[in-house]
């Protein structure tokens, strides 16, 4: 497991109270959600019966060992995935009542989302990209809260340059802004600061926490780094695809902690590691996609998204064998 070698940053905020945000509806949540891949031999849960809220207003962190089903719960909470049974609802709306025009509307206009890989488009500047989910929607950006979530990833002088022009660090930036600047009802953040040096880092989270504490954002962030974790008013715990704990005021060593313990009887966990029954060529590149993200797998320094299904059966086969 990677740890960030940054030290958790303080940071001031508003005597707000928060209280009536948390008792109001909650910004996520999920009811009884299971995710399967493939059928028969080849099955493999990625999620088993999760139900969790993510309250309005707080800074939630999603936190396992690899493969327990962080990423998959994200996706399907974002209406990125579909779920095999269960429901997933933001904010009153219920998901699985929505078509595709329905959820496209929803994920521009109340979700925000920091990804992995940043996609961004390559043909528009920095700016732009940025400011991207609400020209869609056509909706004009707070020019004061641009501004302070431009000035916190520290991207004021790099707003006219295009990605091929930018450093992994300053995509992921990218990426952090373009989620923050819409101001949306609950972001999903995956890794945020993965590519990010110490110093951005820590001003990526202080800015995230800043935004739940003091304007009522609310973010859900998946992470392993029990310092980012850190930043958050709670981190939620999976295991083989099921909830299995949280913890209110995370410090790193309260995390670190849960997280050992979560990972000693890693080894003899079958729930959607493949097993020598499987029949991995029978799957699809998207369910070999997806099983390779949660095992964290790269192949050749390429993310599974840019794998073939050949090179993902292969890399999936020995981590098997490697357990």
């Amino acid at each position: 497991m990677r740890t960030a070698s940054w030290a958790r940053k303080s940071v001031r905020v508003s005597t707000l109270t928060t209280s009536a945000m948390h008792t109001a509806t909650p910004a996520a949540r999920a009811e009884g959600l299971t995710k399967t891949y493939g059928s028969g031999d080849t099955a493999v849960t990625a999620l088993a019966d999760v139900t969790v809220a993510f309250a309005t207003g707080e800074f939630s962190a999603i936190m396992g060992p690899s493969g327990s089903g962080k990423s998959t719960l994200m996706h399907v909470m974002a209406g990125l995935d579909n779920a095999t049974s269960g429901e997933v609802w933001v904010g009153d709306t219920a998901l699985s009542g929505l078509k595709d025009k329905g959820l496209t509307a929803l994920r521009r206009d109340s979700v925000g989302f920091v990804f992995q890989q940043f996609n961004l488009l390559p043909t528009l500047t920095a700016g732009e990209n940025i400011t991207l989910p609400l020209s869609i929607a056509g909706r004009k950006a707070d020019p004061a809260w641009l501004a302070e979530v431009i000035d916190a990833v520290g991207l004021a002088d790099r707003l006219s340059h295009r990605p091929a022009e930018l450093s992994g660090g300053q995509q992921q930036r990218v990426a952090c802004a373009r989620a923050l600047a819409s101001r949306p009802a609950v972001i999903f953040a995956d890794e945020p600061t993965g590519n990010l040096d110490s110093k951005a880092g820590a001003e990526v989270l202080g800015f995230l926490q800043r935004s739940v504490r003091e304007l009522g954002q609310t973010v859900v962030m998946v992470t392993h780094d029990p310092l980012a974790a850190s930043y958050a008013d709670r981190v939620v715990f999976l295991a083989d695809g099921r909830l299995v704990g949280e913890l209110r005021d995370p410090t790193p060593d309260s995390v670190l902690d849960r997280i050992k313990a979560l990972e000693l009887p890693n080894q003899a966990r079958a729930g959607h590691a493949p097993s020598a029954a499987m029949q991995l060529d029978k799957m699809t590149l998207k369910e070999l996609r997806a099983i390779a993200q949660e095992q964290e797998l790269r192949v050749d320094g390429k993310p599974p998204s840019r794998c073939t299904k050949t090179e993902l059966v292969t890399a999936l086969q020995e981590a098997r064998r490697a357990r």
